[in-house]
């Protein structure tokens, strides 16, 4: 039968997708799974449907006492599974039928593989509706993911189980880069082994429209809040690799964000300027005079000028180095 694989879903008010998505795991080729649906006190009627429309004994389901963010959902769901394996599912997005049996059938040529990681289709309405593909090929993950140049996201991966409970699981305090948290830190752990396999698509990440709704302003802020947080919490741990200059590049990210939203009249200035009086915190970031000069230079730049391709990657070279 092989070894059982646990589904974590965290769930808000996704009940007009979510069945989509517990479809694509029910279709799974691979039948030694259970799928743990945690949902964070949604108001959609998301945990009656779901316990109503999916008796499926191997789909089990819990929720949150109060609004409380994915992180606290995939901690309860990982504390719930008894798989040897782990995949996060969130719950508007959709598993390849083929994909679990792929995915253990990697683990499993190779025991001391921590996890692995396979490519990602990304659709708005209907799979293949979009073009990208997600492929992770990167040749340095953990600088990858300082730098917020993200090589995969939660869902391509399959974990062995014992490395996230040996990880302390998700950390509760991020309300954005709560995925970009999780893997910088198991990635800093020098024995961590996985592998990459670019060419295998086996899932789909649906574009939220929780993003296209969103008052900007106030879909920024917990980013500015993430980035500061995610920067402070591994710059000694960066530094002390000599690789602390590239958590700027998050930062750097995050700040291109505010202007581009600024800039095409999704924001006010004065909502601007709030957000990058706390995100450019000097101090917290580490910025010399040449960092400095080449935010100086990317806000006039970003905000005034005709984009040119390369330029932002310059920009980027020279405050991450």
């Amino acid at each position: 039968m092989g070894p059982k694989v646990s589904i974590i879903t965290a769930n808000h008010n996704k009940a007009v997708f979510f069945g989509e998505s517990i479809n694509s795991v029910l279709e799974q080729t691979y039948k030694n799974w259970e799928m743990i649906f945690i949902d964070d006190c949604s108001t959609d009627g998301s945990l009656e449907l779901v316990k109503t429309q999916f008796k499926d004994e191997r789909i089990k389901s819990s929720s949150t006492e109060k609004r409380s963010g994915a992180n606290v959902c995939r901690n309860m769901g990982i504390k719930m599974s008894t798989g040897e394996y782990v995949i996060f599912l969130d719950a508007d997005d959709i598993l390849v039928n083929t994909c679990i049996e792929g995915r253990v059938k990697e683990m499993q040529k190779d025991p001391s593989l921590d996890m692995c990681v396979f490519a990602m289709g990304v659709f708005d309405k209907v799979i293949g509706d979009a073009k990208h593909i997600w492929r992770p090929t990167s040749k340095q993950p953990l600088i990858d993911f300082l730098q917020h140049d993200l090589p995969w996201s939660i869902l391509q991966p399959i974990w062995k189980k014992k490395v996230l409970v040996e990880a302390g699981g998700f950390d509760e305090n991020f309300g954005r880069l709560q995925d970009v948290e999780i893997h910088t830190r198991i990635l800093f752990e020098k024995n961590i082994k996985f592998k990459q396999f670019p060419q295998i698509v086996d899932c789909h990440y649906r574009v939220g429209d929780d993003r296209r709704s969103a008052n900007t302003f106030d879909y920024n802020m917990p980013r500015v809040i993430g980035s500061l947080g995610y920067y402070s919490k591994f710059y000694a741990q960066a530094k002390a690799n000599n690789i602390g200059g590239k958590l700027l590049g998050t930062i750097y990210q995050t700040y291109l964000q505010c202007i581009y939203h600024t800039r095409y009249g999704k924001m006010t200035k004065q909502q601007f300027l709030e957000l990058e009086k706390k995100l450019i915190d000097r101090n917290i970031l580490k910025l010399n005079g040449i960092k400095n000069a080449a935010l100086k230079f990317s806000r006039f730049y970003n905000f005034n000028m005709p984009k040119v391709p390369g330029i932002n990657h310059v920009l980027n070279k020279i405050i991450t180095n």
